[in-house]
């Protein structure tokens, strides 16, 4: 499979560059520094590599025209919720650049698209119209990008990735995907009850449960990079369960 991943010099954007020339894709590197990249993988023989920047349309709609598959790791967006970044150009540059790409097509051929986000927009399990944003309101660009990706992308086979932290090393066990609210969810017994701060407290104590590593979510997208079905269109959530290993 053709794979492009725009980032592919972050932490995410390695990691499933990667795994994609892992698993015998043939993946383009779209990035503004290539000599950010390791030279062993700049001499792979399934590696192209393209400097540009995510926020041309001309640039994208190039990079973009020959691939079915396109991992969005470039800008993760603000940890303050008030912060700004460049998130939102990005996110709507590549969803622009692959719906053009896909109008010129001879024949019907949807390209897959990840784009990265966090789990602040994924349901809290027990709190009915409840996201992890509306406890900790950080990431604000993921909302935009969510409400655009959701008016602006039905012609598009995109998923939103939306991890936890993430953490270097090793995985701590087998990933556990979910559709749409936090996986692994624990709550902390009767004190994740308590009338307002109930939330913030199950927040809190699954953020410090919750295991992922940037090798798993490389591994994830190399894993899904075909026809998103059940998840197209959707927030996914990824996780490491350590009592499975």
């Amino acid at each position: 499979m053709r794979v492009l991943v725009i980032g592919a010099a972050g932490r995410v954007g390695s990691a499933a560059l990667e795994a994609c020339l892992a698993k015998q894709h043939t993946v383009t590197a779209f990035l503004r520094s290539p000599s950010k990249l390791p030279l062993e993988l700049l001499q792979h023989p399934r590696l192209k590599v393209l400097q540009g920047d995510a926020t041309s349309h001309a640039s994208l709609v190039e990079a973009i025209r020959e691939q079915d598959a396109v991992i969005q790791a470039a800008v993760y967006g603000s940890n303050f919720p008030y912060g700004i970044s460049d998130s939102e150009k990005v996110v709507r540059s590549i969803i622009n650049a692959v719906k053009e790409v896909q109008a010129s097509r001879r024949k019907p051929s949807p390209i897959r698209l990840w784009v990265l986000s966090g789990q602040v927009l994924m349901d809290i399990p027990g709190y009915a119209g409840k996201i992890e944003g509306d406890v900790f309101p950080i990431h604000p660009e993921h909302y935009k990008n969510y409400a655009f990706l959701q008016q602006d992308a039905n012609n598009v086979d995109w998923s939103l990735l939306c991890p936890g932290k993430i953490d270097a090393g090793e995985p701590a066990g087998p990933i556990v995907t979910t559709i749409d609210q936090v996986g692994l969810w624990q709550e902390p017994w009767i004190v994740g009850r308590i009338p307002v701060i109930g939330p913030v407290l199950n927040v809190l104590y699954n953020f410090k449960q919750q295991k992922l590593t940037y090798q798993s979510v490389g591994e994830f997208l190399s894993d899904n990079l075909g026809p998103g079905r059940k998840m197209r269109g959707k927030r996914v959530g990824i996780l490491e369960d350590p009592g499975k290993q």
